[in-house]
This record gives structure tokens, C-alpha cells and sequence, in this order.
């Protein structure tokens, strides 16, 4: 298991603290990511604080109207570091057209000095459109 600490965000410019308006979880609570947080406000701005990634909460830093600066921890998740792992791996493309190759956008304009001029042109960035490239 990991620690992640989420930090009381900079919300806008000039801005040196935040008072926490509500908190969305409590301590042993099981969150999802985006699942909000807290609400926090500042002089400009009322914002939701939504979790970086899934996990629990082990700890909550604040309490209901109190200012918290920006930076200060504001909540400590545990996570799972063999699922956060899996999670940021990309995802592999899929299977190869029946050909066995994939089609190639190069092949559909010109990397000459004239590419970018007259009728072929335009037929050229209307088929690298169709192949979204």
C-alpha cells in the first residue's frame, strides 16, 4: 500500500489559503477517483476537491471553516500500488486489419516543400480526415 497526499490546491492567482466549506468523506471511508472530496472557497472561488485516485482515507486535515494555506495536506489516501500501476498503462491498440499492416497516414500527403498548395492538397487533408490521423 501507498500514501497519496492530496494538497490544498492554488484555485487562483494571489490566492495564499482556502477555508474548507464541507468534507465529502470521513476517515476509513473507500473512494473511487474523481469522487469528490471536500468543498473548499477562497475569496474568488467555491471549488470541490475531487480524489486523484481510488483508495481510502487514513487522514483529514481540517476541520469545517477552518483556513487551510495552499499546499498544506488537506487529505492522505492509501492506495493500492499494483492497481494504480495497472490503471496508468496504456492501452494496447487493437488487432491488425486482416492485410497484417496497418494503414500508414504518410502515404496520404506529401512532406514536399510545395505540400500545403492547390486542388491535391485539399484532397490530401480530406483523406487524412477520413483516416483520422
Amino acid at each position: 500500500m501507498v500514501q497519496r497526499v492530496v494538497k490544498v490546491p492554488d484555485i487562483g492567482e494571489g490566492t495564499t489559503e482556502a477555508e474548507i466549506v464541507a468534507w465529502h468523506v470521513k476517515v476509513g471511508d473507500t473512494i473511487a477517483e474523481d469522487d469528490p472530496i471536500a468543498d473548499v472557497m477562497t475569496d474568488k472561488a467555491t471549488v470541490e476537491i475531487p480524489a486523484p485516485e481510488a483508495g481510502t482515507i487514513i487522514a483529514l486535515h481540517g476541520e469545517v471553516g477552518e483556513k487551510r494555506p495552499v499546499g498544506s495536506e488537506l487529505v492522505v489516501l492509501e492506495t493500492d500500488l499494483r492497481a494504480a500501476r495497472v490503471a496508468a498503462a496504456a492501452p494496447h491498440p487493437g488487432p491488425l486489419p486482416a492485410g497484417g499492416e496497418r494503414e500508414s497516414a504518410s502515404r496520404f500527403y506529401s512532406l514536399s516543400p510545395r505540400a500545403g498548395r492547390g486542388r491535391s492538397s485539399r484532397r490530401s487533408r480530406g483523406r487524412v480526415r477520413e483516416v483520422h490521423v
